[in-house]
């Protein structure tokens, strides 16, 4: 196992990378470490996320308005968001995916441990359901959709 301190966009390895491992990279940062796994085709990824504030602002015209009036819900429900988008993007690009708390939130509230296995092509099914949740909530984006737009055809409604 190796250690390496750079800008994740800019790493770059000299031999093929089996495990991708991000602890607690904030915001968009889990989102440049999926990516990178993704993108140097690791068989694995293993991700802890962090705080989730790309989102947030992005919370405007949306189906629970009622609930996210009170900041405190709409940070926790852009981090499920975010969280929910993360995992539709493995799925959709060929990993499967299983979330669990990996520590008992009473150490940390941030215990979500997202494990993709790259194991086929892609999943359509998966690739619809995320543009469903991104339409649902009036066309919110993360930056690991932007990064791996080449992955997906977006129509001009999505």
């Amino acid at each position: 196992m190796e250690f390496h301190v750079s800008a994740i966009k800019d790493f770059q390895p000299k031999e093929k990378i089996d495990i991708v491992c991000s602890l607690h990279a904030c915001d968009t940062a889990t989102d440049e470490a999926i990516a990178k796994g993704v993108l140097l085709e690791s068989p694995f990824l293993l991700v802890v996320p962090c705080c989730q504030h790309e989102i947030t602002n992005q919370l405007t015209d949306h189906p629970l308005k009622a609930i996210t009036r009170h900041g405190v819900y709409k940070s926790k429900l852009a981090d499920l968001l975010t969280d929910a988008m993360r995992t539709l993007i493995l799925e959709a690009v060929g990993y499967k995916v299983s979330v669990t708390e990996y520590v008992s939130p009473i150490y940390t509230p941030k215990n979500i441990l997202i494990q993709a296995e790259k194991i086929q092509a892609k999943n359509s099914m998966a690739f619809k359901q995320y543009l469903e949740l991104k339409n649902m909530f009036n066309g919110i984006s993360i930056e690991l959709e932007r990064i791996l737009h080449n992955f997906f055809e977006f129509s001009n409604d999505s």
